[in-house]
């Protein structure tokens, strides 16, 4: 029987939060075409959704209550990934407050969750009384619309590939005949195509990226990975390598062994200095 509540366009999935079924392994839930709500309560220490969502099973309103709990920078693939929710949880129980929440809630539902909206209307009604706001709590509804009929925009698979969803935040740059991005997937490299003799002359990172007056420096923070790095100094993530790279060449050149400077699977350690060369000369050096 077909579930008439539901479309495919919706979507499906593993429940968030992440509980298990009732009849064992992880509960999966799928969009629904009814009206969903989210309940979101603020403690003196965080915040974090209302047990009643627990025994909820729409996708959607999960999906969005996952982007509320997640603080920009902690996906790596998707820096900006989140909500700005978490920077108001020290500030005072008022009005002010409460707005500043609906904003960060309104803009990334509309930035990452493209089935429903929050209206902005009464999208976001609260839920206080005298002893929750003197205890430092305050609880809120968040109500939702869901798209009905399918977006160009909305990422749920099979109507997107994987890699139509991978470039829609972070763009590739020039692609090959198989609609890869070349730069990340040849670097090192040179590829000729035998049915037409076409040359690719990959990135010459063989040779170091010596120090120029043109560099920039950089000093890493708790939470910095080459990704997140490459996405703050360059916008764009497919460049991590370089400054990798740069960073353990200038290793080998202070004296450092070969083990520690080959080591980019790790982390640079927070209050590194980094050598940031332009990102004009980078692309000159793919090109070159």
């Amino acid at each position: 029987m077909v579930d008439s509540r539901t479309a495919p366009f919706l979507g499906k999935g593993v429940a968030f939060p992440l509980r298990l079924s009732p009849t064992g392994g992880l509960l999966m839930s799928e969009g629904l075409l009814e009206t969903p709500s989210i309940a979101v309560q603020y403690l003196p220490d965080g915040y974090t959704l209302d047990k009643a969502v627990y025994a909820t099973s729409n996708h959607i309103s999960e999906s969005i209550a996952h982007i509320l709990q997640v603080v920009p920078g902690e996906r790596d693939t998707l820096p900006e990934f989140g909500s700005r929710t978490y920077d108001i949880i020290f500030d005072p129980n008022n009005i002010f407050t409460q707005q500043e929440f609906e904003a960060w809630a309104f803009l990334s539902t509309e930035k990452w969750e493209k089935r429903a909206r929050i209206p902005e209307n009464g999208g976001v009604v609260w839920k206080d009384s005298p002893d929750s706001i003197d205890a430092g709590e305050s609880r809120s509804v968040i109500k939702l619309d869901v798209i009905k009929g399918n977006r160009k925009d909305n990422l749920v698979a099979p109507f997107v590939t994987e890699r139509e969803v991978r470039n829609t935040h972070y763009p590739t740059g020039t692609l090959d005949d198989q609609g890869h991005d070349w730069v990340s997937r040849y670097r090192r490299s040179r590829v000729y195509f035998t049915d037409t003799g076409e040359e690719y002359i990959r990135p010459r990172t063989s040779m170091p990226i010596l120090p120029a007056s043109t560099d920039d420096y950089y000093q890493t923070v708790h939470g910095d990975t080459w990704l997140l790095i490459a996405h703050k100094v360059y916008s764009d993530l497919r460049l991590w390598w370089v400054i990798a790279e740069t960073y353990y060449q200038d290793l080998v050149n202070q004296g450092a062994g070969i083990a520690e400077s080959m080591d980019t699977l790790s982390d640079p350690e927070p209050g590194t200095i980094l050598r940031i060369p332009s990102r004009t000369r980078v692309l000159m050096e793919m090109v070159a």
